[in-house]
């Protein structure tokens, strides 16, 4: 294609705007910033400057708009970090369409606390605080509790008090009250503060035995001084005692306490001969028990070093009994180990078997001497008598009781001390004493009703005549059934405790 010649290319004229057509382009776009403004001035006035909301209320971005739109708006603050538990003020903003815009979230409260009071009695030398009138406050903030005019303690018998709860929002609440003031001068009696000896080596217990009383006061307070005092020494100490009432009348009584050495040994009870099956478990302290005359808690010490379980021999046992003031005693026994047989029972067996009789016999319900009653009770009707029970293990012997249903008196003592085990209560294992005018031994128990306390004889096997029932019997009678059967229960009392008098 040729090209013109830019000589013959000819030029287009120009085209003149109308004033018309501008003055239109002038009126929209006018239109259009008026409408933005116009939008711009909606949004923000549809923002309340401020929100009131009770304390512990809550708030949504919708409560924050003067009237509700469809256009898109959202909190930028998190309102979870403003403790609206607390009155106060908080700036909040609000986004419209994007458009951040600020509001005060005001935490106000206008509710006044409610609360109960009571009556009050004190002593003209201590006047209650205010608080101690108040029972009851319930409010959504923290109340003060103050008098509206303080209490005249010259005033003696009753005045009437105001109380008066304010919360943070400063709202009050009123009540009344009555407070007698009682004018007390007259001082505490302290009753039972005497001369007393205790050993070294026991507790003091100054306040043991000791009480006061006073005319008003229903509670006064007792001290005992004993700084001057030395339980690690010989000799006598002042000891003070202060009693002191509420309106603070006091009385001082001084007393002495002497201390003296404690050199009487404790009582080992209930130590005997052991003899079990090789691999059997022993339980050493079982059927021990340690006695004081002054210290309640004697220490047992048990030294088995040179015993060997899983060997048959003779070994030695040695006790040790010690009290709070170091004396000591001791007592020596053996532990036999024999050869276990073919048909020797495991623990977790004999257990078991004892388990499940006592669940048949026994119930939670029972008493301890029930339960005692109704093991003496089955074993006189489920055992019998036969010379046929091995003695080596009393734990295979309480079993053949169990399993056969037959043995001598070591088996009626053995199932028996098993059950006694089983159910918890202490008991201790007793023999007859050798070179008696009986040439065979006979062996029972002493069992306990009341966690150790005191004891009784027991024994389930089968009697020469006299019959007589032995659950739970007392020294005098088996001293009764001697006199019957010369010898039947002589035993070396000094290694048990006495029975109480009377049966239980």
């Amino acid at each position: 294609m040729s090209k013109k010649h830019p000589k013959f290319l000819r030029e287009e004229p120009k085209r003149k705007r109308s004033p018309l057509g501008k003055i239109i382009l002038l009126v929209i776009l006018a239109m259009l910033a008026g409408g933005g403004f116009l939008f711009w001035k909606y949004v923000i006035n549809n923002v309340k400057p401020e929100v009131t909301i009770e304390v512990k209320g809550t708030v949504a971005a919708e409560d924050f708009l003067v009237e509700q739109t469809p256009l898109p708006v959202e909190l930028a603050t998190d309102l979870t970090a403003i403790d609206t538990a607390v009155p106060g003020d908080h700036t909040v903003t609000i986004k419209c369409c994007g458009i951040p815009l600020t509001s005060t979230l005001q935490v106000r409260d206008t509710v006044a606390p409610t609360g109960e009071v009571r009556n009050l009695t004190a002593f003209s030398n201590r006047i209650p605080g205010a608080a101690e009138f108040v029972t009851q406050i319930s409010d959504e903030t923290d109340v003060t509790v103050s008098y509206s005019e303080e209490p005249d303690s010259a005033i003696e018998g009753d005045q009437m008090v105001t109380i008066v709860l304010t919360d943070l929002g400063g709202n009050t609440a009123k009540y009344a009250a009555t407070l007698t003031i009682l004018h007390d001068e007259t001082a505490p009696e302290i009753i039972g503060a005497e001369d007393r000896m205790i050993y070294i080596g026991m507790e003091a217990g100054l306040l043991d035995g000791i009480t006061v009383t006073d005319d008003l006061d229903t509670d006064p307070v007792i001290v005992a001084d004993e700084s001057a005092v030395d339980l690690t020494k010989e000799g006598t100490y002042d000891v003070t005692y202060t009693a002191a009432d509420a309106s603070g009348n006091q009385t001082v009584v001084t007393t002495t306490i002497t201390v003296v050495r404690d050199e009487q040994a404790p009582q080992l009870l209930g130590v005997r001969p052991l003899s079990i099956f090789a691999g059997s478990t022993v339980s050493y302290r079982s059927n021990v028990i340690v006695k004081d005359d002054i210290d309640v808690s004697p220490k047992l010490s048990v030294d088995s070093s040179q015993v060997d379980l899983s060997q048959p021999g003779t070994y030695p046992v040695v006790y040790t009994a010690t009290d709070g003031a170091g004396n000591t005693a001791t007592m020596e026994t053996t532990i036999t180990v024999s050869e276990a047989p073919a048909n020797f029972a495991e623990a977790d067996v004999i257990y078991a078997a004892a388990d499940e009789v006592l669940a048949r016999i026994t119930n939670d319900s029972m008493s301890n001497k029930g339960k005692v009653q109704a093991i003496y009770k089955w074993v006189l009707n489920e055992c019998w008598y036969s010379s046929d029970c091995d003695k080596t293990d009393w734990m295979q012997a309480a079993y053949q009781m169990l399993d056969k249903g037959y043995g001598d008196c070591f088996g009626f003592y053995a199932v028996c001390r098993l059950m006694f085990d089983r159910l918890g209560l202490p008991n201790l294992s007793i023999q007859r004493s050798e070179g008696t005018s009986r040439s065979t031994t006979h062996y029972w128990s002493m069992v306990s009703l009341d966690g150790g306390e005191t004891y009784y004889h027991f024994d389930s096997c089968p009697h020469p005549k006299p019959a007589h029932n032995m659950c739970l019997v007392t020294d005098e009678t088996l001293e009764w059934f001697n006199g019957y059967c010369a010898d039947y229960y002589t035993y070396d009392k000094s290694l048990y405790p006495a029975t109480p008098e009377e049966k239980p």
